[in-house]
């Protein structure tokens, strides 16, 4: 199901420049919530990297912020990913 909403979702995009980047925006703005989404995530990433592909849309993405909340996005994961590591460690040094 997930991919063919993604198929059409490109195939919105495709349309037109307008829709491209509305629905670019509304991508992005999705990003938030890919931490909870599991292997959804990897989707959401895939199609938003194909839709900023082009140099105006990542132009785009830069105008709206985007490079930040990712770059915050990216922090908040890499400290849940040394909490867990610590608690592994942890873990087996107690073994």
């Amino acid at each position: 199901m997930r991919g063919k909403a993604a198929d059409l979702i490109r195939n919105l995009a495709a349309r037109s420049p307008h829709r491209h980047f509305k629905l670019l925006a509304l991508l992005a703005g999705q990003l938030a919530a890919a931490r909870q989404a599991g292997s959804g995530a990897a989707e959401l990433f895939g199609l938003l990297s194909e839709l900023a592909a082009e140099p105006t849309a990542r132009r785009f993405l830069v105008a709206r912020g985007f490079h930040a909340q990712l770059c915050s996005a990216l922090r908040v994961e890499v400290a849940t990913i040394r909490a867990r590591e610590h608690v592994v460690v942890t873990d087996v040094s107690q073994v």
